[in-house]
């Protein structure tokens, strides 16, 4: 795989897509013995407006915030079996497997206030902005341009996958300004 970035937009990094090429797709086995629940987070992203689709989360933790759709994953369900049916269940976008690529696995041992977590992220590159209805524990959904998002409103370690979704995608994110 290789880092869809041109060469020599970082400058003073050396081998950056090297790295990225390393980074981005790192997975465990589905089989891993981790002894934490499993999650998915879909990144719906649509190069064709450079918006992103973000709910606002209902439930507590992070009641209120600004999350890509996601879940956890059932006893018997694969990953991305998971990560098609939340997404269904939170925007009503039906996908099918292979649809979604894979942005990495996370580990999370005490950051998540529900405990220890296992999560895989996903790309989803759409066409324009599908119609969406927010559903399960979405109160509502947004398109937001890439730019314009406001990272003050993501949960930290969403704000991570959704960086790293973006650079997959070749889309690098601007920092805001403070």
């Amino acid at each position: 795989m290789r880092c869809p970035l041109v060469h020599g937009t970082v400058s003073g990094v050396g081998r950056f897509d090297d790295w990225i090429t390393s980074y981005l797709g790192a997975t465990y086995p589905d089989d891993d013995p981790y002894d934490g629940p499993r999650g998915v987070d879909v990144v719906v992203y649509s190069p064709d407006t450079d918006a992103l689709l973000l709910l606002v989360r209902g439930k507590n933790p992070f009641r209120g915030f600004l999350v890509p759709p996601s879940g956890g994953v059932k006893p018997g369900e694969s990953f991305e079996e998971a990560a098609v049916r939340e997404l269904r269940e939170e925007t009503n976008l039906t996908v099918s497997k292979g649809s979604l690529e894979v942005v990495r696995d996370y580990r999370y041992d005490d950051f998540d206030p529900r405990g220890r977590l296992w999560s895989r992220r996903f790309l989803l590159r759409v066409t324009g902005q599908p119609e969406v209805v927010a559903g399960d524990d979405a109160l509502d959904h947004r398109w937001i341009r890439v730019d314009d998002l406001p990272f003050w409103h993501l949960a930290i370690e969403q704000a991570v996958g959704i960086r790293d979704a973006l650079i997959l995608a070749g889309r690098v994110p601007v920092e805001p300004d403070l």
